[in-house]
């Protein structure tokens, strides 16, 4: 009689399984027992910010294995659970647990307590193995607009690259995250792209949709700077001196001149920073001047301001290892090996196939190819690539004249 009935319990137990393996062909849609291919990221995943969607896999595991007979592996040390799109990952002879819409720690807690109350004596663990790649739309002031690819750690910066990046009147104080419960976020993303405050650039949840809208108000920077804000302008004249570059970008409320100048891709070699003012229109409509070289970080700007920053008058800087690195008058006409040898030429150290020039609006050109070069023009001279005992060389070579010089004296 006992072992009539042990033969009927193990037949029962396999027939059971056997059931619930067929049971609506997705019991066991979710496991799977090969570890999912690495996926790039930034950071690593913080479990309480995280969010579980469809597509993400978790891991699931055991101290010593999990037990034998239970799971489909047999005593696997870890097997993997897809999320499905409703959410839920499917254990085998556990069934359907929540996962999706929780944060990594909520779904792995879930998981682990399922497991624990089927399996007495068994301390499981769970966690994140894959990240999803999902699609979402990305619409307003970017460059493509459209649906992009993302993966589950990608953030708000990663999205706005894949839609071409920002355009020209984009607001970067007001970017809108819109989520599936119909709540939204709104992002000030200047602080992420000036800063570099992560909060200001956060993780996307499954069923995000991203808006950039247009900026309202601007200020325009102007003349001795290297231009990149989101909108430069041709570059222009004004009066004796080359304007150089200008930019709009979107106003900053409370920001300085000094931040707006750094924003706009800072102030470039040639400029005269004592001589830095802004335009603003009175209310009367006419045209104020207001001086800010003496305390750009101090004095705050208003919207439609315009910050202008004087270059140098018909100047050419040359740096780094020349006899004389100093600031030279334009000679129409002239390339940059005239104005190297104003500079009494290069220097033994100096290496002549590293000479960089760059230009006023910022961009560089090899000394050769530039051809005459306009006011404003900076060229740098950069060191030679010595080899070792060249460098301990000079070294030696100066500790000797020092004790030379110490033993005429002495």
């Amino acid at each position: 009689m006992t072992m009539f009935a042990a033969i009927l319990a193990c037949g029962l137990f396999l027939w059971t399984g056997a059931a619930a393996a067929q049971q609506g062909g997705g019991m066991m849609a979710s496991v799977e027992y090969e570890a999912p291919a690495p996926v790039a990221m930034s950071s690593p995943v913080d479990p309480g910010e995280y969010m579980v969607g469809p597509g993400d896999i978790l891991w699931l595991s055991a101290e010593g294995g999990l037990p034998t007979g239970f799971f489909p592996a047999g005593g696997a040390s870890v097997i993997y659970l897809q999320v499905m799109p409703d959410g839920s990952v499917v254990i085998p002879f556990v069934g359907g647990v929540q996962a999706g819409g929780l944060t990594l720690e909520q779904a792995s807690d879930n998981v682990v307590a399922a497991v624990s109350s089927r399996c007495r004596g068994v301390r499981p663990e769970a966690g994140l193995a894959g990240v999803r790649v999902s699609r979402i739309p990305v619409t307003g002031e970017v460059l493509n607009p459209g649906i992009v690819n993302v993966a589950g750690t990608n953030r708000l910066s990663d999205a706005i690259n894949s839609a071409g990046g920002l355009g020209p009147g984009a607001s970067l104080t007001r970017v809108e995250i819109r989520h599936q419960s119909g709540d939204c976020t709104v992002v000030d993303f200047s602080r992420f792209r000036l800063d570099g405050d992560m909060s200001c650039n956060p993780l996307l949840a499954p069923g995000d949709m991203i808006h950039v809208p247009p900026a309202t108000a601007f200020v325009e920077v102007s003349g001795a700077v290297f231009a990149r804000g989101p909108f430069p302008l041709d570059r222009a004249e004004s009066g004796s001196w080359i304007e150089g570059s200008r930019t709009v970008m979107e106003y900053l409320e409370g920001e300085t001149v000094a931040q707006c100048i750094a924003r706009a891709g800072g102030i470039a070699p040639w400029a005269v920073p004592d001589s830095v003012y802004i335009e603003r229109r009175s209310d009367d409509g006419s045209l104020v001047r207001l001086p800010a070289g003496a305390h750009p970080s101090r004095m705050t700007l208003l919207p439609g301001d315009r910050v202008i920053c004087p270059g140098s008058t018909n100047s050419i800087a040359v740096t780094g290892f020349v006899q004389a690195p100093g600031v030279f008058p334009w000679v129409a006409g002239s390339d940059a090996w005239y104005y190297i040898a104003l500079a009494g030429g290069l220097t033994n150290e100096g290496s002549r196939s590293g000479v960089s020039v760059t230009l006023p609006g910022g961009e560089e050109d090899d000394p050769d190819e530039a051809g005459p070069l306009p006011p404003g023009s900076v060229i740098e001279v950069p060191r030679k690539i010595l080899v070792w005992w060249q460098d301990y060389l000079a070294v030696l070579t100066g500790v000797a004249g020092v004790i030379i010089a110490y033993k005429s004296i002495f």
